[in-house]
């Protein structure tokens, strides 16, 4: 996938582009990682720092971190119960064209949200096995720069 990402940044030097989905590692959250020097796959995704111009910014990096989660599992690796775990598994990252207002549609602050209230909602009543889906939705709110 990164390599198709920089592909567009040889074609085009500020494209608007969207990562969304579900970038769940695994369980064992962030285990592999600090005792094996792996980064994560959202990490990879977004890019590298140092080249700013192709780093992406995550829609929920101003999202209160007390909501920010679309899931709970047991994590059998770490001994944590689904109670315990609320994980960030859903993700929409952008890319700088997109949050600098160089395009049509820009992402403002606070533009990204977990849909926890409709997902609560949209499943009043149900059990498990009824539900829409395990992970609350995530999304992404552009504004016209015109």
């Amino acid at each position: 996938m990164r390599r198709y990402i920089d592909a567009k940044f040889d074609q085009k030097p500020a494209p608007g582009l969207l990562l969304m989905g579900d970038g769940n590692d695994g369980p064992g959250r962030d285990f592999f990682e600090s005792r094996y020097l792996f980064f994560d796959l959202v990490s990879n995704l977004q890019g590298d720092v140092v080249r700013a111009e192709r780093y992406f910014n995550h829609a929920l990096f101003d999202f209160p971190e007390r909501v920010r989660w679309t899931a709970r599992y047991d994590d059998a690796i770490g001994g944590v119960k689904a109670a315990n775990n609320p994980l960030l598994i859903d993700h929409i990252m952008m890319s700088q064209a997109l949050c600098r207002g160089q395009l049509p549609l820009v992402a403002q602050a606070h533009a990204g949200a977990v849909e926890h209230e409709a997902f609560e909602r949209g499943n009043a009543g149900a059990t498990v096995s009824q539900r829409s889906s395990d992970h609350r939705p995530v999304s992404l709110t552009l504004v016209a720069t015109t």
